[in-house]
């Protein structure tokens, strides 16, 4: 037991061992992966860009008295951006044999992390 505990130290208080995490809104941030781009906000609406005026609330539930609160903000595309978006999907997709569906998950990951 001595020899353990000199490799995992016991503390009385854990909650104050524990890792701490900001918890307060946004959890949902405003992006897009579209054509192997990932976007922002920004005031390009010709392409998969996202405008700050196309941003939609996201609602979660709910706060101290029991109210719906703001979590984030989500993008809502033009029509010409959806099946801009759609159309991507559809060439990485290509059937199932696209890059991305056969892509290792690491991969993936590391795609989107860069």
């Amino acid at each position: 037991l001595l020899l353990l505990d000199k490799v995992i130290p016991v503390t009385s208080n854990v909650a104050a061992a524990a890792p701490t995490a900001d918890l307060s809104p946004p959890f949902v941030s405003a992006k897009t992966f579209v054509d192997g781009v990932l976007s922002s906000s920004s005031d390009d609406d010709s392409t998969c860009s996202i405008s700050s005026t196309s941003l939609k609330k996201v609602y979660g539930c709910c706060d101290s008295s029991y109210q719906p609160q703001i979590i984030g903000d989500m993008p809502q595309f033009t029509t010409s951006q959806a099946l801009a978006a759609l159309t991507s999907s559809e060439k990485a997709w290509n059937g199932g044999s696209g890059e991305w569906p056969t892509m290792s998950l690491k991969g993936r990951i590391e795609a989107i992390q860069n």
